[in-house]
Parts: C-alpha cells; structure tokens; sequence
C-alpha cells in the first residue's frame, strides 16, 4: 500500500526509524492509515502484524481511517471497510495504551463524504 499510495518509503524504512527512535530514548509515534481504496484485508492484516512489531518494541500506533476529501487526489473513491478481525485487534491494543487515533470518527466521516457525494452526483 506504501507504493500504491507513493508514499517514499518502505516498510523497512519505518521499521530503521522506530529501532533508531528507541535507541535514542524516543517513543516513536506511528501513523497507520486503514481503509484505503483497493486495500485488502490481506494488507490490513499485514499491517496490524507490523502495528503490533512496532509496539513491542516501544512505539506507539496512531491510527486513521481513509477519508476522500475533496480536493484530493482519491476524492471520488470509497474506503475499504476495516475488516472485524482488523478492528478487533485495533480495540485491543487501543485498550493496551499502545493504540491511539480517530479512526472511527474518520470512518463515519468518509461515510458521509461518500453519501454527499453521491446525492450531488444524482442530484
């Protein structure tokens, strides 16, 4: 998804960065962003194992749900849906203080856009 997205780096990349944050005493504050178009629940699965690499070695994940806001490159696609084992494993670490973010809010969010979007398209 990181090159799908163009992201610039890898997951290698992020996992270089968290290991040089600890070293120096940091706790790293990771961004995950679930839901994007095209996304799988085998990448979301993916994802939620390196969430969980990461937070055993001391970072935190921050997490977000794709939202297609106008003006952007995927305004007019649909987010994924976060699959319920991917939402699960989001609740536990959340209640393990190693999961923080508005992913919900996000997801309800993007929900509106679509519908917005939708009745101004048939409108």
């Amino acid at each position: 998804m990181l090159s799908r997205t163009h992201r610039g780096h890898c997951v290698e990349d992020v996992r270089r960065a968290a290991h040089a944050c600890i070293e120096s005493g940091f706790v790293p504050d990771v961004d995950f962003l679930l839901g994007l178009p095209g996304e799988t629940n085998d990448d979301r699965g993916l994802s939620i194992a390196f969430a969980r690499e990461l937070v055993g070695l001391g970072a935190r994940i921050h997490s977000h749900s794709f939202m297609p806001l106008p003006g952007t490159p995927l305004a007019a696609t649909r987010p994924e849906p976060i699959d319920e084992p991917a939402r699960l494993a989001m609740e536990y670490l959340e209640s393990q203080g190693a999961m923080h973010g508005q992913w919900r809010r996000q997801q309800k969010v993007a929900e509106r856009l679509v519908a917005l979007r939708s009745s101004r398209d048939t409108g």
